[in-house]
Parts: C-alpha cells; structure tokens; sequence
C-alpha cells in the first residue's frame, strides 16, 4: 500500500472562502538553465498513437493504471461528517480525472482548470477540467514557484491565466531543468518509431515488387511494319507518339498485378519463328520471413521501449515459462505504479487546497491518499484459497462468530457473489452455536459495514476485548494467513478490527 498525507499548516490562520491558497507545486530554482518543451511534440503523439503497437501499450497502461483501488482516508479532527464528504469528494474526483491526467505519459504533463462548489456547507471540488496541451502553457517563477498555466482559447487572441488557486498542473519525470515534465514518447520510443516507419517502406515494396514473383515478359524492339507507320521510325499511336512494345507489354504485366487483363499481340515473325509477344508467370514467391520476422521485432521492441513487456501484452507461440510471464507483468506494473505514484504525488496540491478550505490551518484532520499495489495478483488468489476453505470447514472460524473478522467484506474482496442476507445468515449460525453476541465496535455480522464506510470504533471494555482476543488466538493460523493475503492494502484496516 501507498500513502501519502495533506496535511494542515502552522501557521494558525484559517484562509476564507475567496480562493483556495497559493501552494508551490515544486522547488525549481534554476531559472536560466530551463530547457522548453520540445517543438513539433503534439505532431510527434498524433503520428506514435497512428501506430497500433504504441497505442497498445499505452491503453494496456491506462487500463491498469485505472483498476488501481485508492481510498482517501483521514486521521485526527472532531468531524467525521464533514471529513468523510470530504473524502468522498476528493474519491470521486480522483476517478474522474485519471484518464486525463495520464495523458502526461505522452505529453509529458496534463493542465486542468480547477473550480469548486458550496454543498452543506462545505468547499468541496467541482471539476478539474483537462486543458488539452496545445492550448496550455506552464508558469514558473525564477524561484522555482509554480505561478499557474497559461491557456490560449480558441478564437481568442490573447491567452488568459489562471493562477495556482485555479489551476493544477501534473508534470511527468520532472527536473530542476525540465519542470513541465518530460514525454515518454522522446528516446528510445521515438527511436523504435522511426525504425518501424523504415520497416513500413520495406514492406511497401515488397508487396509491390515482390510478393507476387516475377514473370517473363517478351516482346519485340519494334512493331512491325503496319499501313500506319510512318517511314522508319515504327507504328504510329493514337496520340501521335511513337509505340514501344517493351512499354507496351510492361504497363500490361502491371496491369495484371492490380488485378486487371493482359492482352498480348498476336503478331508473328515470318518463316515460322513464333510469336512476338510472350508472357510467362512466376513460378516462384520471394520470401517475407526476414520482413517478418523484422515486424515482430519491432512490435516486441515497441512495447518495451514503452515499458511495457511484450509477454505482459501479448502473447505468440513462443510464450516461455510461468515464471518469465509473471517477471514480464512485474515490470509492466512498476512502469503503471511509476506513472501514477506521481500523479498521486501531485494530487496532494488538491487535497491540501480543499482541506484548507475547511479547516482553519493547524486544525482538522489530516488526509492520506492509500492505493493498493498492483502485484498484489497473488493476493486475489490467496483469498479465495482462504474463503473456499472456510467455506468447506464443518464448523464456523471463531474469527467471525465473534466479530474479529468481517466476513460479508471477505467475499466482497473475493470477488465471491454476495446474497442480501449475508448478515442475517451469519446472526442464525450464531444463535445456533450459542454464543455470545457481536462485541461492540468489532464489526459484528450486525454492523458489518464495508472499507469505503470507516466506522468509528468505540471504546471497548476489557472484559469484551478479552473474548476477541480468545476467538483470535483460537484460530490464529487463519488469521495470520489471512493477515499476509491482504498485505498493507487500504481493504486490510478495517476488515481486522482487533
């Protein structure tokens, strides 16, 4: 599990709803010694995505970058209520501006417009409205203070500004040199473009020339003599020009290559030497294999040069072991978890701007960002493994009877159908077993409540903690196993209440 926090200032003064404060976005300090974003690079993503073997590799990351489970949670503070609208605010903005913001893997950064609105009296964040990157510009100060994003509307002569309490700006691989970010489309991406655009010609002409063979065409130097020719010089055309047989049966043999007729003289030569025109077809196909071969090269190469293994993508006959297949996802997951680590990163801007909209500064909760790793592929499996298990036992884990675990949430993370009635069922099986009831704040079957809800637990008396300790020691092989299946991820927290 990731985490990162907003948190509240120092300064003990609490902004007004006017604008949400200035921040600084990042510690640039060399002024002079920027480099701009390189020239012609909106033309250069247009002309990579053409290319299917690049989009490929990137919807593969933006698909995976997008299952990824986050959670905005809070610590500290006296408002529940308005910490969890909070949250959920900031959840909801976070999924509706993440394919926009990973357009920084091509651009190398995304600009949006960010406004807000009043609900229950509260701040909370409306939009973050993308700026496609041709229309927006970032600005910097000499000290390194990001001072908003430049936009050029359309039809508009002069560009507006908006300036850091209007604005939020996501910049990819950024240095002190290249604070608006660096596309991934530059370097070994452009490289293998470029060998692949060679690679186009090749088989252009190999189609044209070669792939259907070459056939014998024979035809004489000359028409022969006919009413219509004039002197020496040979027949006559239509168009006043001189006809040459060799141009003649050649525009016909190209003819029969697109898909047309050939229509060969019938003229002989004198004394029996057979006809002058002859055309006989190739016999043989030259061979497309090193083209081939070229092609899957390169498509291989253009998935990596992406970070993107080929084997994490697609798949050939040549597919390798189990082993190599996982080692191959892993690496497509760290370059997804790279990419968006630092969008999160730069999300805390958001997060901290709202928070000091509605807290004095020095005071409320602080926010953490969680986001579940994407190796934890195993993890789903492991819990299945666990649930299928309990499933089958003749008897029901103490670590449910009495609350320790919560088992509706389990099969939820299963990926396991759950019925309307789980609780009910659960709260029969106890009666049944005679045993006490749930301990409260445990997350019994009568308040089984899922992650995104975060209960507040009370106190629990001694005497009450005493039996979920037993009911855990009772069964603590389960639960150590299922303690390592579920990791650090944000899920973990509130599923184990001990």
């Amino acid at each position: 599990m990731v985490t990162t926090a907003a948190k509240a200032g120092t300064n003990g003064v609490a902004p007004k709803p006017v604008r949400p404060p200035v921040t600084r976005q990042s510690p640039f300090v060399y002024a002079n010694s920027r480099i701009p974003s390189p020239t012609g690079l909106a033309e250069l993503v247009k002309e990579v995505e053409k290319d299917y073997q690049f989009l490929l590799g990137v919807r593969v990351i933006n698909a995976l970058a997008q299952t990824i489970r986050v959670a905005v949670t809070w610590q500290g503070g006296n408002d529940d209520v308005r910490a969890k609208r909070l949250a959920d605010n900031l959840t909801e903005t976070w999924y509706a501006m993440l394919p926009h913001a990973l357009r920084c893997f091509a651009y190398g950064r995304s600009a949006f417009e960010r406004t807000y609105r009043i609900e229950h009296g509260m701040a909370l964040v409306d939009d973050l409205t993308y700026l496609p990157f041709e229309d927006s510009k970032l600005i910097i100060g000499d000290d390194g203070t990001f001072e908003g994003v430049e936009v050029q509307p359309e039809g508009e002569d002069k560009p507006l500004t908006l300036d850091p309490s209007e604005s939020w700006w996501v910049a990819l691989d950024p240095t002190i040199k290249m604070p608006h970010g660096q596309s991934r489309y530059t370097g070994a991406v452009l490289e293998v473009w470029k060998a692949r655009r060679a690679l186009d010609k090749h088989e252009e002409v190999w189609h044209n020339k070669f792939s259907y063979g070459h056939g014998v065409g024979k035809a004489p130097a000359e028409y022969p003599a006919t009413p219509s020719a004039k002197g020496s010089k040979g027949e006559i055309g239509n168009d006043g020009n001189i006809r040459d047989p060799m141009m003649d049966l050649s525009d016909g043999i190209a003819a029969l290559d697109s898909g047309g007729v050939l229509v060969l003289d019938s003229a002989s030569y004198p004394n029996g030497g057979g006809g002058m025109f002859a055309y006989e077809p190739p016999t043989t196909r030259q061979d497309a294999g090193p083209l081939e071969a070229r092609r899957q090269r390169l498509d291989d190469a253009a998935l990596r040069s992406m970070g993107v293994t080929e084997r994490s993508a697609t798949q050939n006959a040549d597919v390798g072991t189990n082993a190599m297949a996982a080692t191959h996802l892993d690496v497509t997951f760290a370059t997804v978890e790279e990419v968006f680590g630092q969008v999160a990163g730069a999300y805390q801007v958001v997060m901290e701007d709202a928070r000091n909209w509605n807290w004095p500064v020095g005071q409320g909760p602080v926010f953490e960002f969680d986001w579940q790793s994407l190796s934890g592929s195993e993890r789903g499996e492991r819990i299945k493994s666990i649930v299928a298990s309990l499933l089958s036992a003749p008897t029901v884990s103490p670590l449910f009877l009495h609350g320790v675990i919560d088992f509706e949430q389990l099969l939820t993370l299963a990926e396991l159908p759950v019925g309307p009635n789980v609780a009910q069922g659960l709260a029969d099986i106890r009666e049944a077993a005679a045993v006490p009831p749930a301990l409260p704040g445990l997350g019994g079957p009568a308040q089984f409540q899922l992650a995104v809800e975060r209960p507040t637990i009370p106190p629990v008396a001694p005497t009450d903690l005493s039996i979920a300790e037993k009911a855990a020691r009772a069964d603590e092989p389960l639960l150590r196993e299922l303690m390592a299946a579920l990791g650090d991820g944000p899920e973990s927290v509130d599923m184990v209440r001990l």
